[in-house]
């Protein structure tokens, strides 16, 4: 039971990559973000894996950097890099989670918006006389 809770949890956290980028770009319910977020954290999961590695990397640095460099003062040692670790953190999620939302929610829908756009074109009523004065 102890390795499917931690399984559970580390799918939860990868589903969040996706979760934050699906709330701020469509429009949808809870639990299709919710269904869309696992879906995506295994139809890209080699990108997660590597994304999910590199966020354990940093955290890891910034650990150990924090350990040796105890002995400094406090301000500046122990704050620092809890300012950036966040977003460097948030940049890696985002940028392994993006392109998967790319590829199966926006590139569809913005493909067959060009095919309507050409559908519903019409020719033109009136020509223009390049020679009347205007």
């Amino acid at each position: 039971m102890y390795f499917v809770i931690f399984a559970l949890a580390i799918i939860y956290f990868i589903m969040r990559f996706y979760i934050y980028l699906l709330l701020v770009t469509f429009d949808m319910k809870t639990f299709k973000i919710i269904k869309n977020s696992f879906i995506f954290s295994i139809l890209g999961i080699k990108r997660n894996i590597m994304a999910l590695l590199g966020i354990i990397l940093v955290v890891v640095i910034h650990a150990l950097m924090i350990w040796f460099l105890i002995s400094t003062p406090l301000g500046f040692t122990m704050i620092l890099p809890f300012v950036y670790i966040l977003a460097l953190t948030a940049f890696m999620s985002a940028y392994a989670a993006f392109p998967i939302i790319d590829k199966y929610l926006i590139e569809p829908y913005a493909e067959k918006e060009d095919e309507e756009e050409f559908v519903y074109l019409k020719p033109a009523d009136e020509t223009i006389d390049e020679t009347s004065e205007t």
